[in-house]
């Protein structure tokens, strides 16, 4: 009876000290407890808060590109409108208003292009230590 009973339990006590396999590594836990919203939040949204979340993000994102779109639209049709003005298109007012329109796109896309070349700059300089650890 005793043989019987450490054959049944033995192998049950010694899969009792193992770990779980489910266990998440401690890294992963970390970001799962930071996460923005908990499993139960998860599960409890309907899609119509996921779309509305969805068109929230999206609104963010595309407003600043829609501005300085209509900007740009604005000193380009300003232009065109200037230089029907004009008459004639080889005249010397004509190629004024088209240097004009592009000082004009310059000046605005100056600043969104600084923008970029800083964010370039960090992309790479982040891409440079990545490698020289590794190295």
């Amino acid at each position: 009876m005793l043989l019987l009973l450490l054959v049944v339990c033995g192998p049950a006590a010694v899969f009792a000290q193992e770990p779980p396999l489910y266990e998440l590594p401690a890294e992963w836990q970390q970001v799962v407890e930071r996460a923005p919203m908990t499993a139960e939040e998860f599960t409890q949204k309907t899609p119509a808060d996921w779309l509305a979340g969805l068109a929230q993000t999206v609104g963010k994102q595309m407003r600043a590109p829609l501005l300085f779109a209509c900007r740009v639209c604005a000193v380009l049709i300003l232009c065109a409108g200037a230089k029907s003005l004009c008459g004639e298109a080889s005249s010397g007012t004509a190629r004024l208003l088209d240097l004009l329109a592009a000082l004009a796109v310059l000046t605005l896309c100056a600043s969104q292009m600084l923008r970029l070349a800083f964010l370039l700059e960090q992309g790479l300089n982040t891409a440079r230590v990545y490698l020289a650890s590794f190295i």
